[in-house]
């Protein structure tokens, strides 16, 4: 692998579904500049002199600027050597003892902001603020107890966000995507990291709300009682994989209808 990362010119990352890939910190040991998109966790940890990072908005802009990012890679090349030399000197910072001080840090800092919520605001309630969204602390079977409940009343529709860490900071640079999670009926802690803060706070959280848990416990839950399902889906072949698969097709009851995404990637 060091062979082939001293002889290339730039290194490119263009995962929707990696948060971050541990060869982008060693692309940039090798002092290549990085070209990504500004996405998850490779979006906050490159620097921005180290690489060029191409904004996710619909698929064909963000392939004309990944398209633009490799032209200018290629036609400039001692901006790519200096984004290189940034590239190494910031790996060269990156060990595990300052990786361990970065996350000590964060957990750190969504404690005490949690903390002075609570103390300015309110008792511990069965909702916990982390960083503005208000998590609900529940497990599984409270939440399938409570969409049978809405099924029941009938009264207008419902939503629940299962989250994790990754959504929780999503909705800090993005405002309008925490009015979302915060205008659901439940933000429910799909992730270790809020089940953590949640005990911190007091609150019996023995697991995480794991959101395909969620659907099929529901599904295995009330079978029978004639509930007809509508899913989103990113491909026209899921709904069939999913119904010809042995294990899917014994634990969920039928659909109503699939509905295709438009920026299924």
């Amino acid at each position: 692998m060091a062979r082939l990362y001293r002889s290339a010119d730039a290194f490119l990352f263009t995962s929707l579904r990696d948060s971050f890939g541990t060869q982008v910190l060693e692309a940039m040991g090798h002092g290549l500049p990085i070209l990504t998109l500004d996405h998850q966790g490779v979006g906050t940890f490159v620097p921005t002199d180290a690489g060029i990072k191409v904004p996710v908005t619909s698929p064909e802009q963000t392939l004309a600027g990944l398209a633009e990012g490799i032209r200018r890679l290629a036609l400039f090349p001692e901006e790519r050597r200096k984004m290189g030399r940034v590239a190494l000197a910031y790996a060269k910072t990156q060990t595990w003892e300052r990786r361990a001080e970065c996350m000590s840090k964060l957990y750190e800092d969504v404690l005490s902001a949690h903390r002075r919520r609570e103390a300015k605001h309110r008792p511990i309630s069965l909702i916990f603020d982390v960083l503005g969204v208000q998590v609900r602390a529940v497990q599984t079977q409270d939440v399938v107890a409570r969409m049978e409940e809405w099924i029941r009343d009938r009264s207008r529709c419902h939503t629940i966000a299962p989250t994790s860490m990754h959504g929780i900071v999503e909705a800090q640079h993005d405002p309008s995507f925490k009015e979302i999670l915060n205008s659901t009926d439940a933000v429910v802690p799909d992730g270790m990291p809020l089940v953590w803060l949640g005990r911190r706070g007091g609150l019996n959280l023995p697991r995480r709300v794991y959101g395909p848990d969620l659907l099929l416990e529901f599904c295995e839950k009330t079978a029978g009682r004639g509930y007809r399902h509508f899913f989103t889906v990113a491909s026209r072949g899921c709904p069939r994989a999913w119904r010809n698969s042995s294990s899917a097709a014994s634990r969920l009851p039928k659909f109503a209808a699939p509905f295709l995404h438009p920026f299924g990637l």
